[in-house]
């Protein structure tokens, strides 16, 4: 696909570039084969106890894909859109789009929002593994797996189509959609009728609240909660999402941080890592990790 021709390569690059600025905040060295030796060797250590946690992510990762396989071949909700329609209207959006226009600007917005959702949510966890917090690992994956516990039933169970779709004569233009290579991008993991709530806003506030409140980083929280306002302005911009659906999806946010704050409904995801993680010590013949470890300590 001529998408990904240019999306694997920026990302990879991104990543590259996160990675490193995170592990130099570890006091590592400049060298270019030293750096990657080191932060293999911090990659490695982690082993120790991630296993369970990427088990969790590649577990909503396969949820999100199985909700596209069955929304492929059946439709299991009504459409709900004529009814968020009617609450909020689309006079904002047109507002945006008229006073915007294109060009430029609107590949610049579609880039950021293929890119900077998924690296996000990529960077985060590779950054905790180079720091070696465990703790905040825990907290990162279980709010994310709360959030699509959520998330997916909500795509299934209450469809509501892109703001450039509804009504049929509707002045909302398509701007993301009306380009093939970027339509392509957004196939591979949205059906265009996973609007409610927004997933892109309940994840980026999430990340802004953690890397604020349990990471601590000030450069990180910036750049989080940018990702954050500018996502909130291009799904909207960009013919994609409603309001409602941000407001649901800053309700998700909050709601996830707070559950996994409290540890509400985490026991569960506790056992289901410990188990994992003492599995992969045995396979890797490394160091067995007792049942509870992956509980916040008091």
């Amino acid at each position: 696909m001529l998408g990904l021709l240019w999306y694997m390569p920026s990302l990879l690059g991104l990543m590259t570039l996160g990675a490193y600025l995170a592990w130099r905040k570890t006091g590592g060295g400049r060298g270019g084969k030293e750096a990657l030796r080191e932060m293999g060797d911090r990659f490695r250590e982690s082993l120790a106890w991630t296993p369970g946690y990427i088990s969790l992510l590649v577990l909503v990762m396969a949820g999100i894909k199985a909700e596209n396989i069955i929304q492929d071949h059946v439709t299991l909700s009504p459409d709900y859109t004529p009814l968020i329609y009617s609450i909020e209207g689309n006079g904002h959006i047109i507002f945006l789009q008229n006073y915007f226009g294109g060009g430029m600007f609107l590949h610049g917005i579609s880039v950021f929002y293929l890119l900077f959702f998924i690296y996000l949510i990529v960077i985060v966890p590779l950054i905790l593994m180079l720091w070696q917090d465990r703790e905040t690992m825990r907290f990162f994956t279980y709010g994310m797996v709360l959030q699509y516990l959520v998330l997916i039933p909500a795509y299934l169970f209450f469809n509501v189509s892109v703001t450039s779709m509804y009504p049929p004569d509707t002045q909302v233009k398509a701007l993301l959609y009306d380009n093939q290579m970027y339509l392509g991008l957004v196939h591979l993991v949205d059906r265009l009728n996973d609007c409610f709530p927004s997933g892109h806003i309940s994840v980026t506030l999430f990340i802004t609240l953690v890397a604020y409140r349990k990471i601590g980083d000030r450069w990180l929280t910036v750049f989080s909660l940018l990702v954050f306002l500018l996502t909130a302005f291009s799904i909207l911009y960009l013919g994609i999402h409603w309001v409602m659906d941000i407001i649901g999806g800053v309700a998700l946010g909050l709601w996830a941080y707070l559950f996994v704050e409290k540890d509400i409904l985490t026991g569960p995801l506790d056992r289901f890592a410990d188990k994992v993680n003492t599995l992969a010590g045995r396979l890797i013949g490394g160091s067995r990790i007792s049942p509870g470890s992956s509980r916040r300590s008091s």
